[in-house]
């Protein structure tokens, strides 16, 4: 579980310490006000929790790590989806034809009559 600390203003005591820390700037300070409105228990926790939608990084500690992309669906993802289901249905086609044209053939079974005097000319009787 992250834990994240958000203030109006610096506090050292925080710094340096392993939680998340950000500090809220700009516009956004109107949001900030917002969440002490929020509805609270008798524990003083929220009702409903809110949530960060969107955040915006100025200062990167963590060069490393890549962040990930987040892609909007676009009007010609939306028209793929017609293009895919053609495609499986023509796919689902040629293995159907495949499995028409590949059907079993009926195995021969030779039937071979056994002569047991042939057989059993070389063999000694057990007396």
């Amino acid at each position: 579980m992250t834990v994240y600390f958000i203030h109006k203003v610096v506090i050292p005591q925080v710094q340096e310490k392993v939680v998340k820390y950000m500090e809220i700037t700009g516009e956004s300070i109107y949001s900030m006000l917002k969440l002490e409105e929020a509805l609270v228990d008798e524990n003083d926790r929220p009702l409903y929790p809110p949530r960060l939608m969107e955040t915006i990084i100025l200062n990167n500690a963590f060069s490393d790590i890549i962040p990930r992309i987040i892609v909007q669906v676009s009007e010609v993802v939306k028209d793929s989806s017609k293009t895919k289901t053609a495609a499986v249905n023509a796919m689902k086609e040629r293995i159907k034809n495949k499995l028409v044209d590949a059907k079993k053939k009926p195995k021969i079974v030779e039937n071979y009559k056994i002569d047991y005097a042939e057989d059993d000319k070389d063999i000694m009787e057990n007396e």
